[in-house]
């Protein structure tokens, strides 16, 4: 059997399976083994229930698009963040931004649900993917976010873990470091290549830099849009970027933002007597009062 049509039986067999694979992990890993043992590369366009797909196969995640996109996409449907997104009310022209996008599957599946999008991606070949693909993401801004504008280190996550790239430096973690542009979120939202419509929901994944992330943002939220903002952030009990859930959450409380956990699919107000001593690496959900 040739390799194209291996990647194709593989690709029919794990959608039907129905199992829900991450971007990251063991499983990841141990589907491109298997992949690389019978030389399967997998496609350069991808058909999907959301469009066509435009993919470079040299790159693993990419790769993995090609060979296991519904597994990936259960995944994704599954979230906390995905529920979240899909029951928000909303109005023609809201935008949903992405920052911290990686491969996109929230903007994807925001703009399957009629929200415009702005996506944020420093690393460049993730970012090369989404801009390829600009129908089916929108506006991609190849910049990391922070408080200020300029250049810094950017730490780049080996194939294995491609989620994990980030501005924070970490022994152990890394496969590369580049330098990347950086911006703050309030001038590129005063910019003409910015949606027009209302901010509905930001996501904030960024890998321990969200207060940089966040302080960014101050002079924009000033001018009085209130979207929603969900929010990878750190406790005490993560070693990159201890405990930054304090700053992000310090930052915001001058805009009228309280920080909420989602439970039981719902969001719950985060109770002043929380230090979240114990806890690693989690979301929270800011909501205007």
């Amino acid at each position: 059997m040739s390799p194209p049509m291996l990647a194709t039986v593989m690709r029919g067999v794990l959608g039907a399976s129905g199992m829900p694979l991450s971007i990251n992990g063991r499983k990841q890993a141990l589907l491109v083994n298997v992949a690389n043992a019978l030389g399967v590369r997998g496609p350069e366009t991808l058909d999907t229930r959301y469009g066509a797909l435009r993919l470079d196969p040299s790159h693993r995640p990419e790769r993995l698009l090609g060979l296991a996109f519904d597994n990936i996409l259960h995944d994704y449907l599954s979230s906390d963040l995905y529920r979240y997104l899909a029951a928000l009310d909303k109005a023609a022209g809201d935008v949903f931004v992405d920052i911290g996008a990686n491969l996109g599957f929230y903007s994807l599946l925001a703009r399957h649900h009629g929200f415009d999008t702005a996506l944020f991606e420093p690393e460049p070949h993730h970012a090369a993917f989404l801009k390829r693909n600009p129908e089916r993401y929108g506006r991609v801004f190849e910049v990391a976010l922070s408080d200020a504008p300029g250049e810094a280190v950017f730490h780049v996550a080996d194939a294995k873990n491609s989620g994990a790239s980030s501005l924070v430096d970490h022994p152990g973690i890394y496969a590369d470091a580049i330098r990347v542009p950086l911006d703050t979120f309030s001038r590129i939202a005063a910019t003409p290549e910015f949606p027009r419509g209302r901010v509905r929901l930001i996501k904030i994944d960024v890998e321990g830099a969200e207060v940089g992330t966040v302080r960014g943002m101050e002079a924009w939220l000033a001018t009085g849009p209130r979207p929603h903002l969900w929010i990878e952030v750190r406790g005490g009990a993560s070693t990159r970027a201890t405990d930054t859930w304090r700053h992000v959450t310090a930052a915001l409380a001058p805009f009228g933002y309280r920080a909420h956990e989602w439970k039981d699919g719902k969001p719950v107000a985060v109770a002043a007597s929380q230090t979240f001593a114990d806890r690693g690496i989690f979301d929270l959900i800011f909501i205007p009062s």
